[in-house]
């Protein structure tokens, strides 16, 4: 979603984030770094759903 539908609380975020950008393209179990921290894909979901 765009910078307007973002909710940190809601755990939705913009496409444009910088988090997001690392994001893309992952799956389930994948790791990836964020400011020098280590994490692994443990879900995604559709905000649909």
């Amino acid at each position: 979603l765009g910078p307007i539908e973002a909710d940190i609380e809601k755990n939705i975020l913009s496409f444009q984030s910088k988090l997001a950008k690392e994001l893309l393209g992952k799956t389930i179990g994948e790791k990836f770094k964020y400011e020098s921290k280590t994490y692994t894909i443990t879900d995604i979901r559709s905000i649909f759903e």
